[in-house]
């Protein structure tokens, strides 16, 4: 894999992931496809990162595979303390 081509790919996954977070506020069950689609494509950007042996890349991947259950978490105790 070109290392170059390789940068495009990871970038453009990432991207997808983080749109992933507009499903909640567009569609009824958005919050399945936020879970599904981080999911899927922070294992992709792990590959990625793994062929192309950078560690930063490595470390956003894993942030970007718990974002989501971050972010439910935070959302789940925002709304405990206000209820």
């Amino acid at each position: 894999m070109s290392e170059r081509f390789g940068y495009v790919v990871y970038w453009l996954v990432f991207l997808i992931g983080i749109t992933s977070f507009l499903f909640p506020f567009i569609t009824e069950y958005g919050i399945i496809y936020t879970i599904f689609i981080t999911f899927i494509s922070a294992g992709f950007n792990i590959t990625v990162a793994l062929a192309l042996q950078r560690r930063k890349l490595i470390y956003m991947s894993l942030l970007l595979l718990l974002s989501s259950y971050i972010w439910f978490f935070i959302l789940y105790v925002t709304q405990s303390f206000t209820a």
